[in-house]
């Protein structure tokens, strides 16, 4: 089991990314390697509460590291903070909405769809589900490459 942590004693937070009812993701540095990163805090409405909730966390974030697809972020740190919220730290994606896309020709959409069909399938074939997918969790790159953030 993870111990908790101060996320804010580990990395310098710069500015908030999005924030929603359950979570806020952060833009971030690693004072260590001075790497950009995004870190999503759960909030105390959606925090990993109980030992359950929190292996299952954990056993989440481990498909992810472990997918081995580009299709995901780097995962580069998790744990909890002491009033049981979850965080993860992951590389920052840079890109647009996948909403951004609309009314695109279906020849560009479909690849980027098969990617985002192939991410999700290998995180159920692990027993993960990303619970929160929509246009706007989706990051597009310049060269069509998805990002699912989570």
């Amino acid at each position: 089991m993870s111990q908790t942590r101060d996320i804010t004693s580990e990395y310098r937070l710069k500015r908030v990314l999005k924030a929603a009812t359950l979570s806020t993701v952060f833009q971030a540095a690693d004072p260590h390697s001075d790497q950009e990163v995004a870190i999503k805090l759960l909030s105390p409405a959606g925090a990993v509460a109980g030992k359950d909730k929190r292996e299952r966390f954990l056993h989440a974030m481990e498909a992810i590291k472990s997918s081995g697809l580009d299709s995901f972020p780097r995962l580069i740190d998790v744990g909890f903070t002491p009033e049981s919220s979850a965080f993860m730290v992951m590389e920052l994606a840079h890109g647009a909405g996948l909403d951004t896309l609309a009314g695109q020709p279906p020849a560009r959409l479909l690849p980027i769809l098969m990617q985002v069909a192939v991410a999700l399938e290998d995180l159920a074939k692990k027993g993960v589900w990303h619970h929160n997918l929509s246009p706007d969790n989706l990051l597009v790159g310049d060269d069509d490459s998805v990002l699912p953030r989570f």
